[in-house]
This record gives structure tokens, sequence and C-alpha cells, in this order.
């Protein structure tokens, strides 16, 4: 009996099923790999990272505790999104806003993050307007900054490779005077910006790979950001992206691979058509509301606003001289990245350097002719002001132009690279030795001044910026040196170069955009606010600038106050056109909120004065109502017509 077939039968389903093992065991393998406990680890710590470094947000101790400043977080954000929980919570679609301008569209307002899939984790804790909430919003903080450190890392392990030169770019991006100024008051510029480094570690991949799926998952990163809140973040990125995807097609000439080039728009396409896809129910209401709004009125001069020619150099070296923050990327990450230059060029720098320029370009608004272009040539400029928000691009750039800097000085240098490196760091020794000089001009100055009694405290200010940018100086230029002529210092090199990176952020960012005041204190419920509840009913209220704005959203107040930029345009035109009596009754407002002179008071009504700082809680007497019959009509042609009529 012949058993050679079934024998070789067995022995290839055997070999089937053992491939597939190996492979499992392989990456089993590498998923244990100590390189890879290396990545786990810090990614973790990079992960944790901003618990400690916004402690103050949350110690225990209440005389410790900060949170962030009046402005766009407390009378914006916590009341727009307390708005959307409320209606969460109610079990109410958050469709429709009933507490701002009379009523306003609520899903079509970008800011409110109806959509956002990280936002129903603040949602969940916030039931109220008292502190549980707002450290519920402000917990968005620590977490989109962890995110954005996390996701650079990653991309820099693919970009870079180095470890450490990973890190440096995750602490450059994630702690730069960007992230941690606006963006976190403005909270939905964090939220958006926060996936840049993710899109350009998919896009990277897809057009390196030529790969749909990660071309997918381009799509879907971009739409995360898109429902974050912010379009014009999103829209710079796209950009970015764009510039990135020119640079790789400009290596790929340069290498004979131009046939790769083709896949560009393919792929770009495919991103597109994903995130738009997934992001629909959100962005088709707010192109509805932006039309709707007052801004659509707006023109070139309103958009084209940006930083001056002297503020980015200014912001770069010394931000406390003037307080702008955006531009600064430490002192000691932009000597890394010169340094990369330097040392090792590369592929990697003739994809970041044009996103830098980029960056610059664009955050320079109308100061150059490059957005006048853009303006009248391609759609989507028009559509955003305030175009200084494009410096996230270069501080993108710089971030990992730095970590490849870092990862080049820790390398192995040969004979060239150690005659290079000789070569910039008798550079920045020639740069401390001016920087010194120009600070005892400085010293002189402030000691004139205090002489002098004249502006001694702007002169102080400006010693002290100016020294830690010399102390940072000094220490790069040190550390650079003890590379050089102190070999037995290897081992510890990595780490003093983290620790540099982050002493000098962290010393200048850290603490910006907060006050110290426990968080139990930063809101309050007025006594108005009480008495108008209980006795509002069907009506509406109007107050003057004093709850802030936006806080009939917070209280639940049917205001027809708002500070919001996207409004209604014709709510704003019957309020600017309209007697103030008419524009009342139309808007069913019943209840004011003034100050004890308002001539409001003039009016028929009842007024209480209440204890909370003398405000005059007002109500109006004689008014329609919600809705009334009226016995004839007449057709208006137009809403201006309608509003001459009435």
């Amino acid at each position: 009996m012949n058993f050679s077939f079934p024998f070789n039968a067995l022995s290839a389903g055997h070999l089937a099923a053992v491939r597939p093992l190996t492979t499992l065991r392989v990456q089993i393998a590498g998923w244990l790999s100590p390189g890879a406990f290396w990545d786990l680890g810090l990614s973790v710590g990079l992960a944790l990272l901003p618990w400690l470094y916004f402690w103050r947000l949350f110690a225990p101790n209440r005389a410790d505790q900060m949170t962030v400043a009046e402005g766009d977080f407390t009378g914006g954000q916590f009341p727009l999104l307390l708005t959307v929980a409320r209606s969460l919570h109610d079990g109410v679609a958050p469709l429709w806003n009933s507490y701002s301008s009379g009523g306003t569209p609520l899903l079509a307002h970008p800011q409110a993050g109806a959509l956002y899939p990280l936002n129903p984790l603040t949602f969940a804790a916030m039931r109220g307007w008292g502190a549980d909430s707002f450290l519920a919003l402000e917990q968005q903080i620590p977490l989109h900054i962890a995110l954005a450190a996390v996701f650079t890392y990653a991309l820099g392990r693919v970009l870079i490779g180095s470890r450490v030169g990973s890190v440096v770019a995750a602490i450059t991006f994630a702690y730069s005077g960007f992230l941690t100024s606006y963006p976190i008051p403005q909270l939905p510029i964090l939220r958006s910006a926060t996936w840049f480094p993710l899109e350009i570690l998919a896009w990277w991949l897809a057009l390196q790979r030529v790969s749909p799926a990660w071309a997918a998952v381009t799509g879907l990163a971009v739409g995360i950001a898109f429902l974050g809140g912010h379009p014009q973040t999103v829209f710079q990125q796209g950009v970015g992206l764009a510039v990135i995807a020119g640079a790789w097609s400009c290596l790929q000439m340069t290498t004979g691979r131009c046939f790769r080039v083709i896949n560009v728009l393919t792929l770009g396409t495919l991103a597109c058509a994903i995130a738009a896809g997934i992001t629909a129910a959100q962005w088709l209401p707010t192109r509805e509301l932006e039309q709707l709004s007052s801004r659509a009125e707006e023109g070139y001069n309103f958009r084209a606003t940006g930083f001056s020619l002297w503020e980015i150099p200014m912001d770069l070296l010394a931000p406390s001289v003037l307080g702008g923050f955006p531009p600064y990327v430490g002192t000691f990450s932009p000597v890394l990245a010169a340094l990369g230059f330097a040392l090792n060029r590369s592929w990697l720098h003739a994809v970041m350097t044009p996103l830098a320029i980029a960056g610059l370009l664009l955050a320079l608004g109308g100061q150059t002719f490059l957005y006048p272009a853009l303006y009248t040539l391609l759609p989507g400029f028009d559509l955003f002001r305030n175009q200084e928000r494009a410096i996230f691009l270069f501080t993108m750039a710089v971030a990992l132009l730095a970590g490849a800097g870092a990862a080049a000085v820790l390398d192995q240098l040969g004979w060239r690279g150690r005659a290079g490196l000789r070569r910039f760091t008798r550079a920045i020794g020639m740069l401390l030795l001016l920087a010194i000089a120009t600070g005892a001009a400085l010293y002189v100055g402030h000691i004139s001044a205090e002489v002098a009694n004249r502006g001694f405290q702007r002169w102080r200010d400006v010693i002290h910026a100016f020294f830690f940018f010399v102390f940072v100086l000094g220490c790069a230029w040190a550390l650079l040196l003890a590379r050089l002529r102190m070999p037995s210092l290897g081992p510890a090199l990595p780490a003093l170069v983290v620790t540099l990176v982050i002493f000098d952020l962290f010393s200048v960012t850290a603490d910006r955009q907060f006050v110290r005041r426990p968080v139990d204190s930063a809101t309050h419920e007025p006594q108005v606010v009480q008495r108008l509840l209980g006795d509002i009913g069907p009506g509406k209220a109007l107050e003057r600038d004093i709850l802030s704005g936006n806080h009939g959203l917070m209280y639940g107040i049917p205001a027809v106050n708002s500070t919001f930029p996207l409004r209604l345009a014709r709510v704003d035109s019957a309020r600017a056109r309209l007697p103030e009596p008419r524009f009342l009754d139309l808007l069913n407002v019943t209840h004011l909120i003034v100050q004890r002179e308002d001539p409001i008071l003039r009016e028929s009504g009842t007024a209480e004065t209440l204890t909370d700082a003398g405000y005059v809680l007002f109500r109006r007497a004689g008014s329609p109502g919600p809705a009334y019959i009226v016995p004839d009509a007449r057709r208006a042609a137009s809403a201006d017509e309608a509003l001459e009529t009435v």
C-alpha cells in the first residue's frame, strides 16, 4: 500500500499551518523586544507628562489651584459645551440652542463639538455650571497635549528613527508656544491641531507605500480634527499636507521615480472623500450657518490679518518681552534643528524646510504677497481670518528638524561629523558672546532707568527674558562642547539633551493661560439668575454685559445676547436698525438685567434692585408674548423689506 501521497499531503498541510504560526511568533517577538518596550515606556511617559505640566489645575490643595483665565474658555467654550451636555443628559439631540441670540443652530456651530469623538468623555461629567463641570472641561487640555506628544513621537519614529530624536520632536511640538498659548482658551484649536502629527504620519506612509489603507487613515484623522471644532486649523493642515506631498513628489522626480507622483492625486482624493464623508453631518450645516451669518459679508481686510514682520523674530528669541508666544519653539530646539543641517542633511530636511517656510509666510497674512495671491486664486483662503494661526505648520516642522538634529549629534560621528560639530560649536560660542554683550548693554540701560526712575519695571522684564535666552544658549554651547571633548559623558548625553529641551520650554510656556484661583471660584450663580429663572416663564431675557455675553447658555436662560462670531446676520441687522423696544417686542424679551442708570428703566415695567453689585432686574410691561394671531398679512419681497415694514 502506497502512503506517499497522504504523507506528502499531510506535510503540506502541516507546513501551511506552521507558516502563519511562525509569522505570529515573529510578530509577538517583535512586540516583546526591548525596543518595543522602550517605545511603549516613552509613549506612556509622554502621555503622563502633561498631567505634571498642568498639575496646578488639579492640585489637591485649594490654595495651589489655578484655572483658565477669563476669556474665550470661560465665556465661550464652557457655556457652549455645557449646553450640548445638558441636551444629551435630557435625551434631546443637540440641534438647537435656545439660550443665545433668541435661538440659533447648535449642531451647526463647529465649536460646540457635538460630534467630536472625545467630547462624550467630557459631556458625561458636565451636569451643571459648577466646579466639577468646569474641571471636566479643563481636563481636555492635558488630554490633547498628551495625544499631540504621543502622535509626534510615533511620527518621529517613522521619519527620524531615533527614539531620543522622537522625544525631542514630541516635547518641542506639544509644549511649544503655539499649543500652550491661545489654543488653550480657544479649545477647538487645540482639539483640531492635536491630530496634525497623526495626519502627517498616515499621509507619509500612504505616499511611501502607495497605500489606500493609509490614505483612508489620513482622511479619518483629518475628519476627527474637523469635528474637533476649528475648520480653519483643519484647512491649514490640508495646506501643510499638500506642501509635504509637493516636496515628496520633487524627491521622487530627482531620484527618477516620476511614475510614483501620479499616485499622489489618487491617494489625496481618497483621503479627502473619506474626510468629507465622515464629517458631512457637521460641515454641511456649518457651511449653511456661515453663509447666513454676519461673517459672510466680511472682506479681505478682515481676513488678511497676521503677524507683523518684526513680531516673529522677537517672539522666537524673547517672547516674554512682547507677550507673543505662538511662534516660540524654545532656544535649544532651533539650535538642534540648525545642527541637523550642519551634520546630516537628509530627505527629511528637504520635506520639512518647505513646510516651515510655508507656515512662516502664511502666518504673516497680508504682510507679504503670498496670501493676497492665494486669497484671489484659490478657494478656501477667503473663508478665515487671523492668518497667524498657520504658525503651527512652522512649529511642527521645527520640532521634527530639532529631533533630527538631536539624533545626528548623538549618533556616531566620523571625522567629517566631528569637524562639522566643531565648526558649529564655535559658531554657537560666537553667538553666545554677542548675546552676552547685548545683555550687558541692556543691563546698563536697566541701571540708567532705575536711576532716572523711568520704565524700570519694563527694563527688568526685558532683562529677565533676554538673559534666560542667554542662559539656555550657554547650556546648549556647553552641551555641544562636552559632546566633543568628553567621550565618557556619552551615555548621559541623551538624558541631558531631553532635559534641556524640557527645561527651556517648560520655563517659558508653563501657566501662561492660567490665573491663581480655586476651581470652585471660577464660576458662580448670581442672585439675579435665581430670580430670573423663577420668573421668566415663556419669555426671553436681555442683559447689558453683566453675565458676560454667553452666560445665558451656562445658566439655562433663554437670552438674546451672544458674543459668538457665528451669529445669524438677520438678528444682528434687526438689532442695529430697529428701535430697541420694537426689537425686544419681536424677540419676546420680557426681562432685562441692567445697571441702575440704564435708560430702559424709563419704560413701563417693574424694576427690582438686587443685592449683587446693584444689578436691576426689569420686567417689561405689555410684552406681546411668544406668539399671537394677526388680523392681516402682507407679503414682503425681501428680508430688508420685511424689516422695514415691521
